[in-house]
């Protein structure tokens, strides 16, 4: 990355990443659940989630960027 925007942009798809890949494992999370308090809390960080990714793809929208990663691997940061 060379740029700050570049870092920006970077680091937008990764936190994409991560969210999606929350959308995929938190029903799973949910369906094993071992009590319905703890199912009923993964639903909610599911649904909440879900809004953050709906967020992501608007603010990807108004910067005319691609929410996708050619190489669908995060940052490891320090």
């Amino acid at each position: 990355m060379k740029t700050l925007a570049e870092a920006f942009h970077h680091t937008l798809q990764d936190i994409y990443y991560a969210e999606n890949a929350l959308v995929k494992a938190l029903p799973k999370v949910a369906a094993a659940a071992g009590s319905p308090e703890f199912k009923t809390l993964v639903e909610a960080h599911l649904a909440e989630t879900k809004k953050q990714v709906t967020i992501l793809n608007e603010v990807f929208v108004l910067l005319k960027e691609s929410p996708l990663v050619r190489n669908a691997t995060p940052s490891r940061g320090c």
